[in-house]
């Protein structure tokens, strides 16, 4: 029985290393066609000349804002927003 087992794996191994080899030629083939499809890409206009404004008003208030040394000399800046 275990001769017959090993039989059976040694027939099937050569199938099995072509499998994995079409499996991975396949997988090449669908990454270079990724790469060629964004090498093929148009590229987007040079926007470097369009200046682009952002208005941002924020109030944060702060009260009660503590910092200082803890007892292993590390810096400690608790927040408290009100």
């Amino acid at each position: 029985m275990a001769s017959f087992m090993i039989f059976v794996d040694l027939f099937t191994m050569p199938l099995g290393n072509i499998a994995e080899s079409l499996g991975f030629m396949q997988r090449t083939a669908a990454a270079s066609n990724r790469v060629f499809d964004f090498l093929e890409e148009e590229e987007l206009p040079d926007e470097s000349h369009i200046k682009k404004h952002i208005n941002l008003s924020l109030f944060l208030p702060l009260r009660f804002v503590l910092c200082g040394y803890n007892a292993r000399n590390n810096f400690h800046l608790p927040l408290f927003l009100i």
